[in-house]
């Protein structure tokens, strides 16, 4: 007599997707309480050091930024404000070397520490309550990372401001420790991967740290996450995520896109729901207004013709005021018994 057929067990419900989501802390999460330039004049003018104005010293620094990008794209902000300095000082204005030394330590301090930035109200609430109300419900796993055009004091910044903060970037990929107590997974930074926003170099090294978050975790594939990226630069957030293969959230605080539909006409619950619609998803402003940008908005955009690609960067392609670091005459460290009132000549750039 036949054995009677043993039904299937059930198969459940699927399987939720999974959740990359990756931002540009600068203009969405945190913004400088004073523009660089103007807190330049103010640290000048705190230690005696006057006579420029706020526009020379935003070329100053405009032009030490494009030099250390473009010569040395794995520079801290130690050296684009020490350029900027030295530019400031090479104009025929004087200064000590103490005061110099103090100006850029003061300078640092206010933008390497968190103490120059304010935040998105009820920043650390939001990080523990996107992890804390997922529990599956709405994705599978979340992996958060932060994507950014900046140099290494960015995890610093955001733990100084209440976040906590795993140590994995690009240069350091060893993973020992807890998986799921962090509300930033991984770092991203244009300082680490030589190149910044819309270069997919940026995307891949996050899709690399991924697969690393993905493998302690005994996962073994991430072809069932759905990346997504949030920034403020339709240019380099928007048009760079895509063309690197995600999907973006555009934070559109000045109304750049005011044409397009209100998010909340589509009445789409999810992110799959979205994105299936729509492959931009734009953030208006601070009044809880959204709006969705259609993919044939971004068509046919090309590459904002200041990225220059990786292969094409020369010296030829820099400012001609920018002098290297061999031409600056401080060939020695710094004298710390340097009497005050000696002027930091050999400070200057030799024009």
């Amino acid at each position: 007599m036949a054995a009677n057929p043993v039904a299937p067990p059930p198969l459940g419900p699927p399987k939720k997707r999974d959740l990359c989501l990756t931002i540009e802390p600068y203009g969405t999460l945190i913004w400088p309480k004073a523009a660089a330039a103007a807190q330049i004049v103010l640290v000048g003018e705190e230690h005696g050091f006057t006579g420029f104005t706020e526009a020379q010293a935003q070329a100053a620094l405009d032009r030490s930024w494009s030099y250390e990008s473009t010569r040395h794209p794995r520079t801290g902000p130690h050296m684009v404000i020490r350029g900027t300095l030295q530019a400031l000082v090479s104009e025929r204005r004087r200064i000590t070397r103490s005061t110099f030394n103090s100006m850029i330590e003061k300078l640092l301090q206010f933008y390497g520490t968190g103490e120059g930035y304010t935040t998105e109200p009820l920043l650390k609430e939001m990080f523990k309550s996107l992890r804390s109300n997922n529990d599956g419900n709405r994705f599978g796993e979340l992996v958060v990372g932060v994507v950014c055009d900046s140099d290494d004091s960015v995890p610093t910044i955001l733990r100084n401001l209440g976040l906590v903060c795993r140590e994995l970037r690009l240069i350091s990929t060893k993973l020992n420790d807890d998986p799921n107590v962090y509300d930033i997974d991984f770092f991203s930074l244009a300082i680490d991967v030589g190149a910044e926003k819309p270069r997919g170099s940026v995307f891949a090294a996050a899709r690399c740290m991924l697969s690393k978050i993905l493998q302690q975790k005994k996962i073994l594939t991430n072809s069932n996450y759905q990346r997504v990226h949030i920034g403020d630069s339709w240019d380099k957030d928007v048009l760079g995520a895509i063309d690197a293969g995600w999907h973006a959230i555009f934070v559109d605080r000045k109304r750049t896109k005011p044409d397009v539909p209100r998010l909340i006409d589509l009445r789409l619950p999810t992110l799959d729901e979205v994105f299936e619609e729509k492959s931009v998803v734009i953030i208006l402003n601070d009044h809880g207004e959204n709006v969705m940008a259609d993919e044939s908005s971004i068509a046919g955009q090309t590459m904002p013709d200041d990225i220059v690609p990786e292969d094409c960067i020369s010296d030829d392609n820099l400012p001609d005021d920018i002098v290297p670091d061999d031409s600056i005459s401080d060939d020695s460290p710094p004298d710390d018994n340097l009497p005050d009132d000696k002027l930091a000549d050999d400070i200057k750039i030799q024009r």
